[in-house]
């Protein structure tokens, strides 16, 4: 555990031991949490797997017999494109918002140090998104994409057809200081986070099928998850009168293990939630 994460639970555990017992009650709460992904690795990563695909593809080009100066000129705009992308890279940021809709219910305990135990989780999916657009009317991508090419005698096609999900379940122990119009907590407590983004691409090739199925291997295509159980501290606001109020949260993370793929994703140390919750 580093320094500034001790500090912070430190700090939560001695309010919570100095504090005054409040009077709480319960709730029942809904909003939007946002986690955070670590993709700095994963970043570091994309020439490695773009270099192994091409390695495929440019070995099947040669045997299937296309000429040397070809497949040098192909090879020197492959090499451009991954100069290309490690300048892109280098600005792009190493941590990514997930977002999640979700809920919490919070019961009252009867202890001089503890008022409550919360249960929150949240989740998001492609289809749900999709949903959510189409009940609006809205403008959403048009899944499968088909495109098909051809070279001579090589034909090739190509079907995308992606899907995302995610969820995150929290538990933990919370102190309230409860005012007529407003509130602080602090809570500590544990959460599971896992995602998974599958890019759902198939290839269909009149020859160099081989080729091109170990090319797409090479790409790691189903090893874009990640999965983390985290202890944390939590520090939220409250406002509004007893009954109901609007919420923002944010937590700190230490992740306690995490289960990584090639791709190494991993679960980033914050994350925030805002929502209305109703006190009973």
């Amino acid at each position: 555990m580093n320094k500034s994460t001790m500090s912070v639970v430190v700090m939560v555990l001695l309010t919570l031991a100095i504090c005054p017992a409040t009077a709480v009650a319960g709730g029942v709460g809904g909003g939007v949490c946002v986690y955070t992904i670590d993709i700095a690795t994963t970043l570091g990563k994309v020439p490695l797997a773009l270099e192994a695909a091409f390695g495929e593809i440019e070995d099947g080009l040669a045997d299937y017999g296309v000429p040397q100066q070809d497949l040098d000129e192909i090879s020197a705009a492959f090499d451009d494109l991954v100069d290309d992308i490690e300048l892109a890279t280098e600005d792009f940021p190493f941590l990514l918002p997930v977002p999640l809709i979700g809920g919490s219910i919070e019961f009252s305990v009867p202890f001089l140090v503890i008022d409550a135990v919360r249960f929150s989780g949240g989740g998001l999916s492609d289809r749900f998104v999709w949903g959510m657009l189409d009940a609006f009317g809205l403008e959403r991508p048009q899944w499968p994409i088909e495109e098909s090419f051809q070279e001579g005698e090589l034909e090739v096609e190509v079907t995308i057809d992606p899907s995302f999900s995610s969820f995150m379940l929290s538990t933990e122990l919370v102190k309230r200081l409860d005012l007529l119009v407003a509130g602080i907590e602090f809570g500590l407590g544990f959460d599971l986070a896992q995602g998974k983004i599958d890019p759902g691409v198939t290839i269909t090739a009149s020859h160099l099928q081989s080729e091109l199925d170990d090319a797409l291997a090479a790409l790691h295509p189903d090893e874009l998850s990640w999965s983390a159980f985290c202890g944390h501290a939590c520090v939220g606001v409250e406002v509004g009168p007893p009954f109901l109020r609007l919420y923002g949260r944010a937590r700190f993370l230490l992740p306690l293990s995490q289960s990584t793929t090639w791709w190494g994703i991993k679960v980033g140390a914050l994350t925030g939630s805002v929502g209305l919750v109703i006190r009973f």
